[in-house]
């Protein structure tokens, strides 16, 4: 007669304490939570490869100090952060008033958390993938203007100059479908990629007459970030879409002494629209409204 089978028992925890399979699983739940939490967590963490400053200024398409002005959702998982441009060390284009600077809005994207109102010292990189234009992330070298060290400076301080705006304008008097000097009355966007500005004519040298004009720009560094209420001498060149400035082809009135000065020299007499102002200035007409 054989002997039948001998049950297995559940292991044994402790002294004397025997527990099965289920009450294994549920001991082991919380452990196996917590290890599943860590490993999302490590999943979705940003990884970056640690880099000295020097190299991030080598590395850098756009170096300036900036305040930020908006902070607006932009494409799937984006931020599109506008910046008031009051320095520039390093750009592709030269600088204009205002930049927009992208950046995820996770951690795992390396996202920078910037703050409204607040200023930067912007390390950004130009993109040829969604979402284009400039891109700023945790990794790079951005920071608050204010904990930024002399150091810092001091090696930025080294880099060449940006490239200046309009630096020949006879070809871009020459390729222009209109060159005027206006001021800024109205910025709104126009497409994914593009922003209508529309100015108030003060002179014209060519192409345009009338007292507005709107002009369509890329919001690239330099290719007509614009800030309401100030001027600029722009050189406007044609598109499906309209009169379209490119990179470097717009300078503040402030630093467009040289452009003007050709334009004195070169080009034609500037034409000054006819608006009610300047007919009450020249022919001393009274009353606040339009005739």
């Amino acid at each position: 007669m054989t002997a039948p089978p001998r049950r297995a028992h559940a292991p044994i925890l402790g002294r004397g304490v025997r527990i099965g399979g289920a009450a294994v699983l549920r001991r082991l739940l919380p452990l196996l939570a917590l290890l599943a939490l860590g490993l999302a967590a490590r999943a979705s963490a940003c990884s970056c490869i640690p880099q000295p400053l020097a190299w991030h200024i080598a590395n850098t398409g756009f170096i300036a100090e900036g305040t930020v002005l908006s902070i607006d959702p932009y494409l799937e998982g984006f931020v599109r952060v506008r910046f008031a441009v009051s320095r520039t060390w390093k750009a592709p284009c030269p600088p204009g008033d205002v930049v927009e600077i992208t950046t995820s809005v996770s951690g795992g994207g390396c996202g920078y958390s910037f703050v409204d109102g607040e200023s930067y010292l912007l390390f950004a990189q130009p993109s040829l993938s969604p979402p284009y234009g400039l891109g700023a992330s945790s990794c790079g070298w951005t920071q608050v203007l204010s904990i930024v060290g002399q150091g810092t400076f001091d090696l930025l301080a080294e880099l060449p100059p940006p490239p200046v705006a309009l630096s020949d304008p006879e070809a871009s008097f020459a390729a222009a479908s209109a060159v005027f000097r206006g001021r800024v009355l109205q910025v709104g966007a126009f497409d994914a990629e593009r922003d209508r500005i529309r100015f108030s004519v003060l002179d014209s040298w060519k192409g345009t007459g009338t007292g507005f004009v709107e002009v369509l720009v890329n919001p690239f560094p330099g290719s007509g970030g614009f800030l309401l209420y100030t001027d600029h001498v722009v050189f406007a060149g044609p598109s499906p879409d309209g009169l379209t400035v490119a990179c470097g082809e717009s300078v503040r009135e402030e630093d467009a002494a040289e452009v003007l000065a050709w334009l004195d020299e070169h080009g034609p007499v500037p034409v000054q629209p006819v608006t009610w102002g300047r007919l009450k200035a020249t022919y001393g007409l009274a009353g606040g409204g339009r005739p």
